[in-house]
């Protein structure tokens, strides 16, 4: 029934929002162009794999070439089947255990809207990013109406939608608190933590309700109205990079 019902949503996607392609897309195109320059790069709150298998496929030989690719993750576990990292490292994203200046690049792909102190995070980064380096961080935007409501959802029956929008097991669903996850915050804490706001980007996405076939129409109707660019801070998802300033 649910591969049916999928199959009903992507042909009425092709009428409705044709152009329209996951933020994760959108994500993996700006860290590519990160990937350009062969920086050391540290993913943090790695887990298993940069991106959803859909979404990337890595070259393995572009992974190979960089002088440094390090994960850190408090699950050892998920760190224990990346494929791709040549540095597996358990550990707290709020506390790094990595020398100062020790990477060019740091990323977060839906990481940070779970973090309780994001400005120690932002610290801890700078700390290990040269100068010059780059943050970049893919995350929901607060200010979209999906991720308010979200917010404000007990964590239990939120869970249940996850699991069933996302087809997710609950032990691979974190709390999310999103305190970094508006233009406002993420100004201010990258100013206070020694970065400057490089790019930041109201990303659209798929339908979160695409299993539910026709009944994804409206969201679909709502995600063709925020292409618009005057409706853009209506989008779910923000990509950012922040880049360090001098020591």
């Amino acid at each position: 029934m649910k591969r049916r019902l999928m199959s009903i949503y992507w042909s009425i996607k092709k009428v409705l929002a044709p152009d329209v392609i996951s933020s994760q897309v959108r994500y993996r195109d700006v860290l590519l162009s990160q990937l350009k320059v062969m920086p050391r790069w540290l993913d943090l709150g790695c887990g298993y794999q940069f991106l959803p298998d859909w979404a990337w496929i890595p070259n393995q030989e572009l992974l190979r070439s960089l002088p440094r690719l390090a994960g850190v993750d408090a699950n050892l576990e998920s760190l224990q089947q990346h494929a791709f990292l040549k540095e597996r490292v358990q550990g707290d994203i709020c506390h790094l255990p990595f020398r100062s200046g020790s990477f060019d690049l740091v990323t977060a792909n839906m990481v940070m809207e779970h973090v309780r102190e994001p400005e120690q995070v932002l610290k801890d980064v700078r700390r290990v990013l040269a100068p010059g380096g780059a943050f970049l961080c893919h995350t929901p935007n607060r200010s979209s109406p999906l991720m308010a409501a979200a917010a404000r959802i007990p964590q239990r029956p939120k869970n249940r939608l996850i699991g069933f929008f996302e087809d997710r097991s609950e032990d691979d669903i974190y709390p999310a608190v999103y305190r970094f996850n508006t233009l406002g915050e993420i100004s201010l804490m990258s100013a206070r933590t020694g970065f400057h706001l490089e790019s930041f980007e109201f990303v659209v996405s798929e339908a979160v309700t695409q299993v539910l076939g026709p009944l994804a129409i409206p969201e679909l109707l709502y995600i063709r109205m925020t292409q618009w660019e005057r409706l853009r801070k209506l989008r779910p998802d923000i990509v950012v990079v922040l880049r360090a300033g001098p020591a």
